[in-house]
């Protein structure tokens, strides 16, 4: 397989395989095959300098390599195995391990020899093959390494490792570029045995059959994953008629390959590669399988997948059932597994995973666990307008709380009907069918089930929310159908609205591999969409029994508890115990997982009986069952997320009441941290056998504990707690931002918690410790540091932490710390929820736009609005820029211009030295304007400058009593000018010292755009400014902005921040004037949310922005108009004039490329705009 190397930065960040590494030591085995008697022991204190922290800068040879335990602590694969590390000596597994690393290299070098050899290729037509590198230079943040590994070998690479030990990579690199690295990288070769991940080969030997193999591409090769799927086919083609060979053969496709058994058994070396028990074990399978010819047909039925991939280039080989002659080998398994492992495009080799599925009690519990208080229900916080995605076996729906008498229920095609009662999608992956007393209806039913025309009994979590279904059974098998890819699932469900997946479904494999991959980096692209995730069930068997998916870093992990009475035994606790089952951390890496618990035994809800039309609460006795599980859990919480996203997008915060703020698209890591946030420790867990055992906040049980959404988000009349929200706040490396927060009870006595989440970039299957991105969370105050998670120290580990201090101090003064700690790359978003007994910020809450049913549709202007124009009002004596139109100058080496078939592509230095050789080219309009020194035109681009005006502000009234995140408004210009900056008026915060303003402006009205950023394009303004507060005005520097007399132009300013607004002023009109003068109009505008947030049946009344534009006049370019006197053209067509050059322009249009005709006929020539641009 060859695969080109050009891939998108997308790809980089979120594909293929990754390591992680704790501590280093290099092994030098080559000495071993010396004739000195140097012992190992006296080579390991020879080699301290290349150990980390060395002090010598040396390039490492290609000898030195990390020892076998070094790359297992950055990646588990079957190198354990291979190289004896659990039966051997570690120098006698690490020379096995050196052994096989050096023969890849001999390998690489022999094959770029033999391909310049047979084929003539140069060095710069080398094959790529697959290395991991690391820089081991201690200290170095994970972005600087970053860097020094993109410098030597492009940008195309995954982040494995990042710590300040060291950071690693995978890359695709040629064998030149591989052993010509920098001083502090490390290069190994990845071996066959580095690429299948841990435990494969042990669960091919346990099973009957398996589904199939998951695979991961190398970085930097082709992303059309057609014709990955033609090698790949290709690839497994090849082994129908393997022999073994004992030389490399040039195959048709011009690739050089060594055939499995020599390639894979190393056959051609003396040397030792791998234990004699793995090595004989490798024997007897492909002897049995691949060499024994009984693998052929089996091979012709395998089918190749690719689906979605628009995160990780990955393929599924699927396994051929049972067929006629044939009975399961798991020889032709392996013999696969090695032929695939030999190929230098293909990174990671996995098993597909065997999923399987693992209120009105509930709705108490999870609102206050206050008995019978359902505070969210009570303001009607019911999941109205929201739609939550559910995986599962199906819904039977005629049950009364999905069915839809008036409308008739969704057809089962995947179609979207949004006016549905309940059911707005089916798709039916697996099939349409749901199974009697079925798993899918109910925990629909436990996330948003209704009785349709009255309250019913078992009404879900969010009961007015609507459900996007997928179904992924298929009737009679004994696993679950879930597409390989996450997007084939969760596309769908964003098609239809939801932002929230909720799957009762899972492996017990505890991994992180090609699934939680996936997840993550879906996650991490749509960073709005939460997929909620049952830990599993088999919580009996102790610590580590969390299972995938619920082990990716992205999504909600959610466990179990037992229920309250009357839904529990009489032997059992109750809801503040663990269920026995609920499965436990950590995941393989040592992350905590799950991350939040909810009742999940006992849980009543819908029941699917597929023989009963309409079945109903007690009309059929059948039509409620019990469940348990944290299959039963996890859709409680997903309803929890639809009360979440609700609260935000109705504009509940910060005051807690609808309307009170802004309405806000939040992120997912922000309803993850609402959720946390305010979970609370439950007392223990209740074992299967009756007994109890401790657990306490933050251990691997329960981690935050059981969600209670009262303490998570203020409720005004329900609760006292105030809050502080931030969402997708950016941060880089060593940055700390700090919220100050003074503690005042009134009446308050809740504790102070701090909750801290971010979407981290998906990391690669095996890793050891998959954090990509540490951020830190601390809070200074009387008492003292307190660290995140029940530690003592940072946690570097996971991507969500919590502090909560149980009785702050009253008048304590509080300093919460988020630092970059070490990032990969420049920059991570966060989002951060601080709750508990602290005031609002030093400006009280006022009003906020009322958001309307519909758009209200642009008027147009009937009488000024009733306050006058303000453009003299005394403003901060803020230096502006002012245009030079002096400056002139030539353009740089990088502004190349195309002279002409002789010449080709030059630029201004070029021309400086040869213009006595071609002085021709100046007399072009394109080069003198990209060379007006070296042309000498400088004086004639000066003339066409008019007088440019002093600085002046127009529009700018700092009064206004609304805040918002944004105000979009019209502009009609009616002289020409040039507008330097804005001033603003904007809401200062006590706790948020700057704000991130960015500045949007489009041509024409914003009319039909205001929640399409794609058609705004790039902001023209994008930094942190320091709000001045109520009655000063905030100053907004811009790039110079060109506008001619008549343009229109729209303009949005957006605040991303929910304590730093815009503040404005309500109008009647939106449309009507604002400010009217000599130079420009301004027009109402409306509020839109940050950033062009809602939707588009939403629309606000009219508000008149608060601040006004900085400009300086302009008569415009002389030259803009074309002159009406004759002048000279050339020798061959005389004096003439423009209007003569019009009537004749298809003629001569040629004229128009010279500079001098251009500047006398600018309008004619449609040169204008260059002219402009030029000045």
């Amino acid at each position: 397989m060859i695969f080109s190397k050009a891939f998108t930065d997308f790809w980089l960040t979120a594909s293929v395989l990754g390591f992680v590494v704790v501590e280093s030591s290099f092994v030098d085995y080559n000495s071993n095959t010396n004739n000195d008697n140097t012992t190992s022991s006296q080579n390991d204190n020879n080699n301290d300098m290349m150990r980390l922290g060395g002090e010598e800068e040396l390039a490492f040879p290609r000898e030195y390599h990390f020892s076998v335990h070094d790359f297992q602590s950055i990646l588990t694969s079957e190198a354990n195995e291979a190289f004896g590390t659990r039966h051997l000596s570690i120098d006698e597994s690490n020379e096995l391990w050196s052994n096989a690393v050096d023969y890849e290299w001999e390998k690489l070098e022999r094959n770029k020899n033999e391909r310049r050899r047979l084929l003539g290729q140069t060095t710069s037509e080398e094959e790529l093959s697959p290395y991991l590198v690391c820089d081991i230079e201690y200290g170095k943040l994970g972005e600087e390494c970053h860097l020094i590994v993109e410098e030597h070998f492009g940008a195309e690479m995954v982040t494995i490792y990042n710590d300040y030990d060291k950071s690693c990579y995978i890359v695709s690199a040629t064998y030149s570029d591989a052993q010509s690295v920098s001083s502090s990288l490390m290069v190994t070769p990845l071996t066959a045995e580095t690429k299948i991940r841990e435990g494969v080969l042990e669960e091919i030997e346990s099973k009957e059959t398996i589904l199939g193999l998951q695979i991961l591409l190398c970085p930097g090769l082709d992303p059309d994953m057609a014709k990955a799927l033609e090698n790949v086919n290709s690839l497994i083609d090849s082994l129908h008629d393997e022999v073994d060979h004992s030389r490399r053969q040039l195959l048709s496709d011009e690739t050089l390959e060594l055939r499995v058994t020599h390639g894979f058994l190393r056959t051609d070396t003396d040397k030792k590669t791998r234990y004699n028990e793995r090595q004989n074990f490798w024997k007897r399978k492909l002897k049995d399988g691949l060499e024994s010819k009984k693998c052929n047909v089996f091979f012709s039925k395998i089918t190749v997948d690719a689906e979605g991939f628009e995160f990780d280039a990955g393929i599924t080989l699927n396994m051929p059932a049972e067929f006629e002659g044939w009975e399961y080998s798991g020889e032709c398994i392996h013999s696969l597994i090695a032929g695939v492992s030999l190929s230098n495009d293909i990174c990671s080799i996995e098993i597909k995973p065997e999923y399987v599925a693992f209120n009105a009690q509930a709705q108490w519990i999870t609102q206050s666990n206050e008995r019978d208080s359902r505070p969210f229900f009570d303001v009607g916080l019911n999941g109205e307008g929201q739609v939550v995605q559910v995986s599962d076996t199906g819904i039977d729906l005629d049950n009364c709380y999905f069915n839809d008498a008036s409308n008739g229920n969704i057809a089962k095609d995947g179609r979207i009907d949004l006016s549905k009662r309940k059911v707005v999608q089916y798709v039916p992956f697996g099939d349409s069918r749901e199974s009697n007393i079925g798993h899918g209806t109910h925990v629909s039913g436990s996330v948003a089930g209704k009785r349709e025309g009255a309250n019913g009994i078992v009404d879900g979590i969010a009961p007015a929310a609507k459900l996007a279904f997928f179904d992924i059974e298929v009737s009679g098998r004994p696993s679950l159908s879930v597409p390989s890819n996450p997007s084939t699932v969760l596309n769908a469900g964003r098609d239809a609205s939801a932002k929230i997946h909720s799957a009762s479904w899972g492996t017990p494999l505890n991994r992180y591999g090609f699934s939680e991959r996936n997840y993550d980096s879906y996650m991490a692209f749509y960073d709005d969409f939460l997929v909620i995730i049952a830990a599993g069930n088999d919580g009996d068997s102790g610590q580590g029994s969390v299972g995938s998916p619920a082990t990716c870093k992205n999504g909600l992990s959610v466990g179990a508890t037992q229920n309250s009475s009357p839904h529990i035994s009489a032997s059992m606790r109750g809801k503040d115990y663990l269920a026995s089952f609920s499965a436990r951390g950590p995941t393989r890496d040592g992350r905590a997982k799950p991350d939040i618990l909810a009742p999940g035994m006992y849980i009543r809800s819908a029941e699917a009986r597929t023989r009963t039309v309409g079945e109903c609460d007690n009309t059929s006795p059948d039509a409620l069952s019990y469940k348990a599980g944290t299959s039963m859990s996890t859709p409680i919480v997903s309803g929890a997320a639809a009360l979440v996203r609700q609260y935000f997008e109705e504009a509940w915060y910060p005051g807690g009441s609808k309307g009170s703020g802004m309405t806000m698209n939040p992120s997912s890591a922000l309803v993850k941290a609402v959720l946390i946030g305010g979970a609370e420790a439950i007392l223990g867990i209740q074992n299967r056998n009756g007994s109890i055992s401790g657990s306490s906040e933050y251990d691997f049980a329960q981690r935050f504990g059981r969600i209670n959404l009262l303490s998570s988000l203020p409720l005004s009349g329900k609760n006292t707690i105030n809050a502080l929200i931030e969402d997708r706040k950016p941060i880089s490396n060593g940055q700390e931002n700090t919220y100050n927060i003074v503690i005042n009870q009134n009446n308050c006595e809740e504790p102070l918690s701090a909750t801290l989440v971010w979407t981290d970039p998906s990391a690669a299957s095996g890793c050891t410790n998959c954090l990509i991105n540490n951020l830190d969370l601390t809070i200074d105050g009387p008492g003292g540091r307190v660290y995140p998670n029940g530690g003592t120290t940072a946690d570097s580990r996971n991507n969500a932490e919590r502090i909560r201090i149980e009785n702050p101090v009253t008048n304590g003064s509080y300093q919460v710390v988020v630092r970059g700690a070490n990032l990969d790359r420049a920059s991570q978003f966060y989002s951060l929820v601080v709750t508990g007994c602290f005031g609002e910020s030093e400006n009280s809450t006022p009003e906020t736009p009322q958001i309307t049913p519909s758009p209200i549709p642009v008027q147009n202007p009937t009488t000024p609005a009733t306050f006058p124009p303000i453009a003299d009002e005394p403003v901060p004596d803020i230096p502006v820029p002012v245009p030079d139109p002096s400056m002139c100058m030539d353009g740089t080496t990088n502004s190349n211009f195309i002279v002409d078939d002789d010449v080709e592509e030059r630029d201004c230095i070029w021309l400086q030295g040869n213009k006595e050789q071609y002085p021709w080219l100046c007399d072009y309009r394109d080069v003198a304007l990209e060379c007006p020194v070296t042309c000498e035109v400088c004086d004639v681009l000066e003339d066409s400058f008019s007088e440019v005006g002093n600085p002046q502000v127009f529009g700018v009234r700092p009064t206004g009593t609304t805040q918002w995140q944004g105000n979009m408004f019209d502009v009609d210009f009616r002289k020409d000018m040039i507008v330097t900056g804005f001033f603003l008026h904007v809401r200062a915060s006590r706790a948020i010292r700057t704000a991130r303003v960015q500045i949007y402006m489009v041509d024409g009205s914003y009319s039909g755009l205001e929640f399409s950023a794609s058609s705004w394009g790039e902001p023209i303004f994008d930094g942190d400014l320091t709000p001045q507060g109520f009655g000063s005005l905030t100053y907004a520097e811009l790039d110079d902005i060109s506008i001619n007399a008549g343009d229109k132009k729209s303009f949005y300013i957006t605040i991303a921040s929910a304590n730093n607004l815009l503040i404005m002023t309500r109008s009647d009109s939106l449309g009507d004037t604002l400010v009217e003068g000599e130079d420009m109009e301004i027009f109402q505008g409306k509020a839109v949310s940050y950033a062009f947030g809602g939707t588009a049946g939403q629309a606000f009344s009219a508000y008149g922005i608060n601040g006004g534009l900085q400009y300086t006049l302009r008569e415009g370019v002389s030259g803009c108009s074309d002159v009406s006197e004759t002048f000279s053209v050339n020798d061959v067509v005389g004096d003439r004039d423009c209007e003569w050059l019009a009537k004749n322009s298809q003629r001569f249009d040629y004229l128009c490329k010279f500079f001098n005709v251009a500047m006398n006929c600018p309008v004619t020539c449609n040169f204008c705009d260059a002219l402009q641009e030029a000045i």
